[in-house]
């Protein structure tokens, strides 16, 4: 039995996130194509991966990466998004 690769760094809290626990995995790679081309230095590929993951759950748009990556049935689950964008609309939704 081996112990699992442990990464530590600024952004070990999205370690949760499949594409972020192994960015090197085929599933990451269709979700992160750029960070394939050979004139991203090898330290900033992990903050680029994770720029483009946090710009994703703030347009609402997390579910369409997760199912890049794998999971077919994030599609049919729903993004609440920002709370401000929620109320906002079930407001205009009643007037």
């Amino acid at each position: 039995m081996s112990l699992r690769e442990i990464r530590l760094d600024a952004w070990s809290w999205l370690n949760c996130k499949p594409v972020m626990a192994h960015p090197e995995s085929p599933q990451a790679r269709r979700v992160f194509p750029e960070l394939a081309r050979t004139w991203v230095p090898e330290q900033d590929k992990r903050r680029l991966a994770v720029y483009k993951l946090l710009t994703a759950q703030g347009n609402g748009q997390a579910g369409q990466i997760a199912e890049v990556a794998g999971d077919e049935d994030a599609a049919e689950r729903r993004e609440l998004d920002d709370a401000a964008k929620l109320i906002d609309a079930a407001l205009s939704y009643l007037l």
